[in-house]
């Protein structure tokens, strides 16, 4: 899918980023007058989960009054800024920067799936429900699939896994609280969208916090999107399928432990990143990544529009999904540029600035102040575009800023 137009399937990664970081109590009136008092325990851009009672519901934020909404808003907008993981997500087990090797990434990662790595966990005919388990991954599918077809598809998922625990970035990808990442599986779009599939998107991710303070998360996606088809006597998998869409969801979730810390721009550059290099059949290539991803976000041009980098770095969740909505198109693929940036041609080209902003993180620093001390160092936004455009020309790319400063 063309990553221009794949923007707009991608519209919920803007809404999904606030973090629970602290429960606030209060008043809440709906549309029609109705006010109850409870507790939010957490927001996602649309969804709240408020507390009445003891019991946790599910309200959209589009029926409650205009105050609440601007509440919730102002909310998202200041846990944005929040940066010190939750006590009890035991921090020293999630980032691991232990071993770092600066700047030696792996040529090509591949899970080499087998058959015999496919787990058949339960199978109901009656109620749809088939669900098949690989070493992080748990499919729930609606349909019986041999254990090969999940093999085919399921290589993706375990390949990106690999990426990005190999990424020599202490990124260190953990199943939430202890379990496997979990993923819905749908015959066909219809079903995605009538299950919540975001309408025009290829796929979704989605997480939040629960009410006793873990963290969870899911993907949902159309089978064909994943190239399995049903040739009328059976399913069989399509090697060649475009899965860039199916990467970028699954380094949020794979990355879920970061996603409340780390700031917006780098979160959807990492997944950006990772969706650009090559991906062959559940093989991902990771050499000469300057290259895939000037190729990735030029369609071949010498000059491309870039933000300019102090509003990307600066950006919160609520502004980057205003701007999306306004018809911006070029955050996502900006990210893209500066996370490559920062990874492999900042400072000695090894990420040593970037590693360390991301254990300043982890260690519980503020987002700004992570990012001015190991990113900036010292420099102004004015100072970082000049050896950023510099950087990019030498590798074929002639940048050319968008908005102001």
């Amino acid at each position: 899918m063309n990553r221009i137009l794949r923007t707009a399937a991608l519209i919920f990664l803007a809404t999904t980023f606030a973090g629970h970081l602290q429960s606030v109590e209060r008043d809440w009136t709906n549309k029609a007058g109705r006010t109850i008092k409870g507790t939010l325990i957490s927001f996602d851009g649309e969804q709240a989960s408020i507390s009445v009672g003891g019991k946790v519901f599910e309200i959209a934020s589009e029926t409650l009054s205009r105050d609440d909404q601007s509440f919730l808003e102002a909310w998202s907008e200041s846990h944005d800024e929040r940066t010190t993981p939750s006590s009890s997500s035991g921090a020293a087990l999630v980032f691991d920067f232990s071993d770092q090797e600066l700047g030696v990434w792996p040529r090509s990662v591949d899970s080499e799936l087998t058959e015999e790595d496919v787990i058949i966990v339960g199978q109901d005919p009656e109620s749809k429900l088939f669900i098949y388990q690989t070493d992080h991954f748990e499919f729930h599918v609606p349909d019986q699939l041999a254990t090969s077809v999940v093999r085919d598809f399921a290589r993706t998922f375990e390949s990106t896994f690999l990426l990005i625990e190999q990424a020599p970035l202490g990124l260190n990808p953990t199943p939430p609280t202890d379990t496997l990442f979990k993923a819905y599986l749908y015959k066909t779009e219809a079903e995605y969208y009538a299950d919540g599939g975001l309408p025009g998107s290829g796929g979704m991710a989605s997480w939040r916090r629960t009410a006793a303070g873990e963290m969870s998360s899911i993907i949902k996606i159309p089978m064909p999107n994943l190239g399995v088809k049903y040739t009328g006597r059976r399913y069989v998998v399509d090697l060649k399928a475009d899965n860039e869409t199916l990467v970028h969801e699954l380094a949020h979730q794979i990355m879920l432990r970061w996603m409340p810390i780390q700031p917006v721009w780098m979160k959807e550059g990492f997944a950006e990143f990772f969706s650009s290099l090559k991906l062959s059949g559940g093989k991902i290539v990771i050499s000469n990544p300057e290259r895939q991803i000037r190729e990735a976000v030029s369609f071949g041009r010498k000059d491309v529009p870039c933000t300019r980098l102090g509003p990307l770095m600066t950006a919160t969740s609520q502004s980057w999904k205003r701007a999306l909505a306004n018809g911006n198109r070029f955050n996502y693929p900006s990210a893209n540029l500066l996370l490559t940036y920062f990874a492999f041609m900042d400072g000695d080209g090894d990420g040593e600035h970037l590693v360390a902003c991301l254990k300043t993180i982890a260690e519980g620093s503020q987002m700004g102040d992570a990012v001015s001390t190991h990113l900036l160092r010292g420099r102004s936004y004015a100072e970082l575009e000049e050896d950023f455009a510099k950087q990019w020309n030498r590798n074929g790319l002639n940048i050319k800023w968008v908005g102001k400063p």
